[in-house]
């Protein structure tokens, strides 16, 4: 995992969201699919993208591996900030502010 990287977490229940800041890697990415893997059956998690640095491309793959198997009692993950379009797995949900 990118040394600068974590996920503030906010919320609980049925809405979730995520923070993420600093550098975004494929270790970072297990690490955000567990985190979404561990919000039991929430109806919404948004992942803040805005305070993400670098994003390396192997990061966003390994991310979109997890999230397409991951287990379908989680609701719509959504992804917001000014690198959700980079970060977002395609056919996921992104949220222009």
């Amino acid at each position: 995992m990118a040394q600068n990287f974590r996920i503030i977490r906010q919320g609980s229940g049925q809405s979730f969201r995520f923070s993420l800041v600093g550098d975004f890697d494929s270790l970072s990415a297990i690490e955000l699919a567990d985190a979404l893997g561990n919000t039991g059956e929430a109806e919404r998690v948004v992942v803040c993208t805005s305070c993400l640095g670098g994003i390396e491309p192997g990061g966003v793959l390994a991310l979109g591996r997890r999230l397409a198997t991951r287990d379908r009692s989680l609701g719509e993950v959504l992804f917001t900030g000014w690198r959700a379009d980079i970060l977002a797995p395609p056919g996921s949900t992104v949220f222009h502010v």
